[in-house]
């Protein structure tokens, strides 16, 4: 299950999903990123999931979450935000380190994680 209500986001531990975010009135370049990030608690340090893709000259961004990135999670509530980064630098394995500007659209939103019942 996935459902999206306003920014707040319930989906089934394990399940797949795609989320669209769209900046509009934004000109974005190659060298720009959006990243979508997942954590326990939005102070936490530690990053559950990361997802960092290049906007597209629209502003859209089709951020892919896959089995791997829920399905160790325990059931409850997460916070998510997304981060525009304007001239991103990258590390070696193409992780967003710096830029050159963050722009942070919205504060962070409630991220529930529901139980799968069934084995599949």
């Amino acid at each position: 299950m996935f459902e999206i209500k306003g920014r707040r986001i319930r989906l089934t531990r394990g399940d797949t999903a795609e989320l669209i975010v769209a900046a509009t009135g934004a000109a974005f370049t190659a060298e720009d990123r959006a990243v979508f990030t997942l954590k326990r608690e939005a102070r936490n340090r530690e990053v559950l999931v990361r997802l960092p893709v290049v906007p597209d000259a629209d502003g859209r961004c089709v951020f892919a979450l896959q089995s791997a990135d829920t399905g160790s999670l325990e059931p409850g509530t997460y916070w998510w935000d997304v981060r525009f980064v304007l001239g991103a630098k990258l590390d070696e394995a193409g992780d967003v380190t710096d830029g050159t500007a963050v722009v942070t659209p919205f504060a962070p939103q409630p991220f529930e994680v529901l139980e799968a019942v069934g084995d599949v």
